[in-house]
């Protein structure tokens, strides 16, 4: 979330599922949300110098959506 109160999510063309344990729940991410561990590390590397959204991915503006579906 920005400071303005906007949500990013990353956007993949990742193509396996991947289910993640969060207390004693499954949750199943999209595939298309999912990044490369690869991706992952330079994202960090490229926040960790620039403190702003990594350019190295793609992300999808979640307010936008959540808009639309009103």
């Amino acid at each position: 979330m920005n400071q303005d109160g906007y949500i990013w999510q990353s956007y993949s063309d990742f193509d396996k599922e991947v289910t993640f344990l969060a207390g004693e729940e499954e949750w199943t991410a999209p595939e298309d949300t999912i990044v490369s561990f690869e991706a992952a590390l330079k994202c960090m590397e490229e926040f960790f110098d620039s403190m702003e959204r990594p350019k190295c991915i793609e992300w999808q503006e979640l307010w936008e959506e959540a808009a639309s579906d009103n």
